[in-house]
C-alpha cells in the first residue's frame, strides 16, 4: 500500500483526509480479498483473526486482532479511542471487516504488526489523524513490573477501604437507578465474548496448581462458614428457582450438546491431571486397608487390615463379601468368599489360617 508524503507544514483539508483514508481501507480490503472470503475456525475451537473497523462518513480507520467462539459477533475494536467514538457516533455508522484467519493468536498478532508499524503509527496516527489506533500492533498496553503492580494493587484496596469510599458507594447502591444502571452495565461488560475469553484464560492459568487450587477452596469455606451467608446463599437460590424462566433457561443450558461436551471434556481434564491420579490412588489405598468385621456384639467397624488377625483370635467375625489375599514371596492370590450366590459362608478359620502362614490383604501387580 502506497502512502501519501504530507509536508509537516502543510494543514490537509477535510477532503484529502477522507480521501486518504478511504484509499487506506480501500487497499487493505483489496489486499486481504481471498482471506476476507474464506473464514475458518482454528483447532482451539476459536476465531482468531486481524480486522478493519471504519467510520462510514470520515473512513477514519482502526485495525486490530481479536479471538472469538462466534463469526458474527458484535465485537468492533477494544482500544479506548475506537471504544469512545463507537458509542459517541453509534456503531451502526461503522463497517466492520474480519480480513485474514489464523490458527493461533501469536499469528493474528504478528500480522497485525506488519499493518499497524512504526510507519503506520507516524503518518496516520501523528501526522494526518485519521485512525483510531494509537499505539503500534501487537502491543496490549502498558506493562508494569510486578513491584509496580503490587503498589498500584494496595494502594487501590488502600482507597476502597475507606470509611468515607464505603459510605459513599453504599448511599449510591441504595438509589435504584444508579443501581439497575451499574448492573446493566456489569452484565454488559461480562458478557462480552473477549471478556469472558479473557476470564477464562485467567481462572485456567491461575487455578493450574494445586496449591492456588486449594487456597481458593480454603478462601470460600472462610466465606461460606461467617454466620448468616448460609442462610443469605440459600434464600437467593431458592427465590432464583421459584422462577419458572429461570428454571427452563437452566434446563434448556444443561441439556444443552454444547454443554455436554464442555462438561465432559473438563472431567477428563481434571481426571488426567497428574495430582488427581496421585490423590485418587493414595484414596483407593486408604479406603482398601481398612476392613468390615463383626464385634462381640455384632456390631461392624472398621478394622485396619494389619489387625484383622488379632481381632480373629478375639472371636470377631470378618464382615466383607470377599477377602483378597496375597502370599508375596510366591507371588500367588486367593480370594475367600464369604457369600456366594445369596449364601453365607462362616469361613473365618480359613482366613485366619491363611493369614497366620504369611498372606496378607492385597491384589496381585500387573504390569
Amino acid at each position: 500500500m502506497s502512502t501519501p508524503i504530507l509536508d509537516n507544514k502543510a494543514v490537509p483539508c477535510q477532503e484529502y483526509l477522507i480521501s486518504v483514508a478511504k484509499n487506506f481501507c480501500d487497499s487493505l480490503i483489496n489486499s486481504y480479498q481471498k482471506d476476507i472470503e474464506n473464514p475458518f475456525k482454528s483447532d482451539d475451537g476459536l476465531y482468531h483473526y486481524v480486522y478493519l473497523t471504519y467510520n462510514l462518513q470520515d473512513y477514519k480507520f482502526y485495525v486490530g486482532h481479536h479471538s472469538d467462539k462466534e463469526l458474527n459477533n458484535k465485537y468492533r475494536g477494544s482500544g479506548v479511542y475506537i471504544n469512545r467514538n463507537l458509542k459517541q457516533k453509534g456503531r451502526q455508522n461503522f463497517q466492520h471487516i474480519k480480513l485474514k484467519f489464523f490458527q493461533t493468536r501469536e499469528e493474528k498478532i504478528e500480522e497485525e504488526k506488519k499493518i499497524v508499524n512504526q510507519e503506520y503509527i507516524s503518518l496516520y496516527r501523528d501526522n494526518l489523524r485519521i485512525t483510531y489506533n494509537l499505539k503500534i500492533g501487537g502491543e496490549d498496553g502498558a506493562r508494569y513490573s510486578q513491584e509496580v503492580k503490587d503498589k498500584m494493587s494496595k494502594l487501590h484496596l488502600e482507597i476502597q477501604n475507606r470509611p468515607e469510599i464505603k459510605a459513599r458507594k453504599a448511599s449510591e447502591w441504595k438509589d435504584p437507578k444508579i443501581r439497575e444502571k451499574r448492573i446493566a452495565s456489569l452484565k454488559e461488560s461480562q458478557n462480552r465474548p473477549e471478556t469472558k475469553l479473557k476470564r477464562s484464560v485467567g481462572v485456567k492459568k491461575a487455578l493450574s496448581s494445586e496449591e492456588a487450587r486449594q487456597k481458593l477452596k480454603d478462601r470460600v469455606k472462610e466465606a461460606v462458614n461467617k454466620p448468616g451467608v448460609k442462610e443469605k446463599i440459600s434464600e437467593s437460590v431458592k427465590k432464583l428457582w421459584a422462577s419458572e424462566e429461570y428454571r427452563n433457561k437452566q434446563k434448556e443450558t444443561y441439556t444443552s450438546k454444547e454443554h455436554k461436551e464442555k462438561l465432559s471434556l473438563a472431567i477428563k481434564e481434571s481426571q488426567n491431571r497428574p495430582e488427581t491420579k496421585l490423590k485418587r490412588s493414595k484414596s483407593l489405598k486408604e479406603a482398601q486397608a481398612f476392613k468390615p468385621m463383626y464385634d462381640l456384639e455384632g456390631t461392624i467397624q472398621k478394622v485396619h487390615k494389619s489387625e484383622v488377625l488379632q481381632k480373629l483370635k478375639e472371636n470377631w467375625k470378618f464382615a466383607g463379601k470377599t477377602a483378597n489375599l496375597v502370599f508375596e514371596e510366591k507371588d500367588e492370590v486367593k480370594c475367600i468368599a464369604f457369600i456366594q450366590r445369596g449364601t453365607v459362608y462362616d469361613k473365618n478359620e480359613l482366613l485366619r489360617t491363611y493369614l497366620e502362614n504369611g498372606w496378607v490383604f492385597g491384589y496381585k501387580k500387573t504390569f
